[in-house]
């Protein structure tokens, strides 16, 4: 994975401006320059974003890029609910998961609008019963299966499944109560 160099960040630059640009117009241009590009100098100026980008580069995996909108195939009924992607926080989740006082091996861990499968990668890292990654931009389904395959830590535990779209069981299904 290659590290970051300014001529890489001004192309990523020039690349999003004429994007948003193209296809959003000026409004989109200004979305841009709030989202993307405020994530940008987080991930490539700030101590906590080196943490994530070592995520990447520590296991093999491509999972921090944003992804407009525009870039996204979307052919599904649920298409009103789509919005950007943007990558889970390694840190954040591991230590979410990791205050849960349950028995991982009995629960199946699915992550809604997985995108590149990151919050799969990092959950696989518990051990679940089953991970799944449900996902309705075909784009993001690839790069999530292929990170799955090429995900080099020693510490995963599970199965992870990924689906294009997913149905809802029919049956109500009762909450397990402590």
């Amino acid at each position: 994975m290659p590290e970051f160099t300014w001529k890489a960040a001004a192309v990523r630059l020039r690349y999003g401006l004429a994007s948003w640009l193209k296809h959003g117009g000026p409004l989109g241009l200004l979305k841009w320059v709030v989202r993307d590009l405020s994530y940008y100098c987080w991930l490539y100026l700030t101590r906590s974003g080196w943490r994530e980008r070592r995520f990447d580069s520590l296991f093999g995996v491509q999972t921090r890029q944003i992804v407009p909108l525009s870039q996204l195939t979307v052919s599904s009924p649920n298409v009103v609910q789509r919005i950007q992607h943007a990558p889970t926080r390694p840190r954040v989740l591991r230590s979410l998961l990791g205050r849960l006082d349950v028995d991982y091996t009995q629960f199946v861990f699915i992550d809604l609008g997985c995108g590149k499968g990151r919050a799969v990668l990092v959950a696989a890292e518990f051990p679940f019963k089953k991970i799944i990654g449900v996902e309705f931009a075909a784009e993001l389904v690839r790069h999530a299966r292929e990170n799955v395959s090429e995900y080099l830590n020693p510490m995963r535990s599970a199965a992870k499944s990924f689906y294009c779209t997913w149905t809802p069981p029919t049956t109500r299904s009762r909450m397990r109560r402590r």
